[in-house]
């Protein structure tokens, strides 16, 4: 029961923090849709902003576990780096199960399309297998670019003329 009330305690001390920063979020994706931001700088604000993300939450996961973890400096970097980093792993395999159940329940076939699959090319191979166990059909892969957008458009298809840099199709 004392855990119950901590969990309690932290999630109300973290709600005015959670909710401006969803707020924040969607009051920018609704400004930078109204005001037709090109996809160039929307990629290049990706690659200023997501960095910062992940590493703001691996300082916040290593806080906590400093508070309440009291452990070693070389313990709290680690639990920061893989609470923020290695739980997006975890995440990607939930995520796709999730896929395969929503397409199989409404008798669609689902697809998957892997992006930055070249950051962690083993792990994508296993994704993508454990993906057509489920049903899904690969539909390609996305690599890293960080001069725009081109890879999404090649990925559904839809290439945009003298763009050719930084795709890989599909398996």
């Amino acid at each position: 029961m004392v855990t119950v009330r901590l969990v309690a305690k932290e999630l109300r001390a973290h709600v005015p923090f959670t909710s401006f920063g969803t707020i924040t979020g969607l009051v920018l994706m609704i400004l930078i849709t109204k005001a037709g931001m090109s996809r160039d700088i929307a990629a290049s604000l990706f690659w200023v902003f997501h960095p910062v993300h992940v590493f703001l939450s691996a300082l916040v996961t290593a806080g906590m576990y400093q508070l309440y973890g009291r452990g070693r400096l070389y313990q709290t970097i680690l639990i920061g780096y893989f609470g923020s980093i290695g739980i997006a792993t975890l995440i990607v395999q939930h995520d796709l199960n999730r896929v395969a159940d929503l397409a199989r329940h409404f008798g669609v076939t689902g697809l998957v399309c892997v992006n930055k699959w070249d950051l962690y090319p083993n792990m994508t191979d296993v994704n993508e297998a454990q993906a057509v166990e489920r049903g899904l059909k690969t539909a390609g892969r996305i690599r890293i670019e960080r001069q725009g957008s081109a890879t999404y458009e090649r990925c559904l298809g839809k290439e945009r003329p003298g763009r050719t840099r930084g795709a890989s199709t599909g398996t």
